[in-house]
């Protein structure tokens, strides 16, 4: 059961706000196939890293190799738009956890390294060079558009709300809820999964 909203006017405002834009779980797998991973590892890694956690790049990119737990399956990720910038853990699976080791060994990463060595402007470039070479040319092809994928992704596969809402450090379950309304587009697959 969701919490119920203290105010009213927030949630009014919630539920008018713009949709968020998002990939489609087809254009993840178009942008992540293999040839896009031949021709500009980093690049590949960086969106499969922001397409898997739900980080916004900021906080991405102060992401260090020690923030991976590999036993416990989670990365840490300081968030960045709350007070005191509270750290969060987002559980990761067993073929990511593939993936960051094989990035970690073919960047010579230390623990003490950050796993991404470059600024904002380039993560912002390889994200939408990678779109752009996936054939999605329109301006969902930014780094925070992951973000809102992620969000969609795991709430339609099942994730409760308020799951969600921890893994990508919102303080107010409004923020998350939005997500909701891009799956209330999709409700016919909802009700045909439903068993009477």
């Amino acid at each position: 059961m969701l919490p119920v909203a203290a105010n009213k006017k927030a949630l009014a405002m919630t539920i008018n706000r713009k949709i968020p834009k998002y990939f489609t779980l087809d254009e993840v797998r178009q942008i992540l196939n293999p040839l896009q991973k031949e021709k500009n590892y980093r690049a590949w890694f960086l969106f499969l890293f922001l397409v898997r956690t739900g980080a916004r790049v900021s906080e991405a990119l102060r992401v260090r190799v020690a923030d991976i737990d590999f036993s416990n399956k989670v990365i840490s990720i300081q968030t960045m738009k709350r007070p005191g910038n509270p750290v969060r853990s987002v559980p990761i699976k067993d073929d990511f956890i593939g993936a960051i080791g094989e990035y970690i060994a073919r960047e010579g990463l230390l623990r003490e390294n950050k796993l991404f060595k470059y600024n904002r402007v380039t993560a912002y470039l390889y994200v939408r060079n990678l779109c752009h070479a996936a054939g999605i040319m329109d301006d969902r092809a930014h780094p925070h558009t992951c973000r809102h994928t992620f969000a969609i992704i795991n709430l339609a596969q099942g994730v409760p709300v308020t799951v969600v809402q921890e893994w990508l450090g919102h303080a107010n379950i409004l923020n998350t809820l939005i997500y909701t309304r891009i799956l209330a587009q999709h409700s016919r697959g909802f009700a045909e999964q439903v068993n009477w």
